[in-house]
């Protein structure tokens, strides 16, 4: 519900979010990252080879993995 309603107001123009979050919402950073959590465990699964470290924070992340050659 809180996300489908979610309403702007810009220039004296009333305006509905109808895709995303708004930037104001405090659910939005949670909303992001449960979905960067949902992508990284997909991406991560997939992947040919074992990652020697992986950090992330908010939407950037760094990682390292081992050759493909030597598994």
């Amino acid at each position: 519900m809180v996300l489908n309603s979610t309403f702007s107001i810009f220039n004296s123009t009333l305006y509905k979010q109808i895709f995303g979050t708004s930037m104001e919402l405090s659910l939005s950073p949670i909303v992001a990252d449960m979905v960067m959590q949902d992508l990284e465990e997909i991406a991560i699964g997939r992947l040919p080879c074992r990652l020697l470290f992986y950090f992330r924070y908010v939407d950037y992340f760094w990682c390292s993995s081992e050759s493909v050659d030597d598994i």
